[in-house]
This record gives C-alpha cells, sequence and structure tokens, in this order.
C-alpha cells in the first residue's frame, strides 16, 4: 500500500530531490579532503603544541613539521603523479619525501612496496589511506575535546 506524504514539499527531508542529492554529494566531495587535513592538523598538534606557548605558533609548527600531515600529502601526491608514466621520476621523488615522515613499518610499506596498479587496487589504496587519516584525526579531536571541556567546564 503506497502513503503520501502530506508535508511541505520544499522543506521536507524525502523530497529533496536530484538536485538536493546531487547539492549533497558536491558538498560531501569538497568537505572530505578538508575535514581529513584538519584531522591531520589537530592529531600533529596534540604534539607539536608543547614546543611553544603561542597558539599561532603552535599552528604554524603544526603545519611546518607535522608528520602525519606531510607523510599523507607526499603519499597522496605520489599516487597521483603515479597515474602517469611522464612523472615517474617526481613520483619517486615524492615517496621519497615521505619515507622521511613515516612513523610505522606500514606507513613505510606504503612508499617502499609496489605500486597498486589495478582499478581495484587503487580504490583499496586509496580506501585505506583515507581510513587512516580519519583514525589520527579520531585521536586528536578526542583528545582536543577532552581538553576543551575541562578548560571550560
Amino acid at each position: 500500500m503506497f502513503v503520501r506524504c502530506r508535508c511541505r514539499r520544499d522543506t521536507c527531508a524525502m523530497h529533496v530531490g536530484w538536485r538536493g542529492g546531487l547539492r549533497l554529494a558536491t558538498a560531501a566531495i569538497v568537505a572530505s579532503p578538508v575535514i581529513l587535513i584538519l584531522s591531520l592538523m589537530v592529531a600533529d598538534w596534540t604534539e607539536i603544541r608543547h614546543w611553544t606557548q603561542d597558539p599561532i605558533g603552535a599552528v604554524a609548527l603544526t603545519i611546518d613539521r607535522g608528520d602525519r600531515l606531510h607523510y599523507v600529502g607526499h603519499l597522496v601526491l605520489g599516487r597521483v603523479l603515479d597515474l602517469c608514466a611522464c612523472a615517474d621520476h617526481a613520483s619517486a621523488d615524492q615517496y621519497a619525501r615521505a619515507e622521511w615522515h613515516a612513523r610505522t613499518a606500514r606507513q613505510l610499506a606504503l612508499v617502499t612496496s609496489g605500486r597498486p596498479q589495478t582499478l581495484l587496487q587503487w580504490v583499496t589504496d586509496g580506501t585505506e589511506i583515507v581510513a587512516s587519516s580519519m583514525r589520527w584525526g579520531q585521536r586528536g579531536s578526542l583528545w582536543l575535546t577532552a581538553r576543551l571541556t575541562r578548560f571550560v567546564g
């Protein structure tokens, strides 16, 4: 049995239509990298914040010296450059730079072992990079939330 919605169509979430869905998908695509970068910065900031008493200086040091942020940046840039055969030297340089920021054996393996070749390997690799970034961001966000509640409350 079909039940009709008795709402106002312009405000009902059930009637967003294809345009509303397209707007939501576009917002998610645009916001995801920003959220990932900010999450990595928060995770790096939890370690670097002790180097200076100045909050602005701590953020600047996080951007300049943050291993997680730089590792992911070099890894992603290396993966993007891997898509073009003409950029082999540039991608190798990015992987070498990522090695300096690698902290775990898994991170080191991602930049020193074989690169993804098939579509499935590319999708799996990208998913793992995003999931790892989200985990670090979650840890940093939880730390920051705990400190802010102590400070405010």
